[in-house]
């Protein structure tokens, strides 16, 4: 239950942080900032979700299947 109140929290404040960026004209950097902050453990919790082996209650894949994504996104 704490997973789904930490993702809806995330999502919503990103939502809001765009609606001020894009509606309110609030600074990138600033709403850059105000995103990232509260979002970046939500992200890190699903990396690590994804890299840890089952019997930790994870995902299986490891670091280099779960990196790859991610840095193919980047290029």
């Amino acid at each position: 239950m704490q997973r789904v109140k930490f993702t809806s929290t995330a999502s919503t404040f990103t939502c809001v942080t765009a609606f001020a960026h894009y509606v309110l004209k609030v600074d990138a950097i600033l709403s850059l900032w105000v995103a990232y902050i509260p979002t970046r453990p939500f992200g890190a919790s699903i990396g690590d979700y994804l890299s840890q082996p089952m019997e930790y209650g994870g995902f299986g894949l490891g670091t280099i299947y779960t990196g790859l994504p991610f840095l193919a996104a980047s290029q």
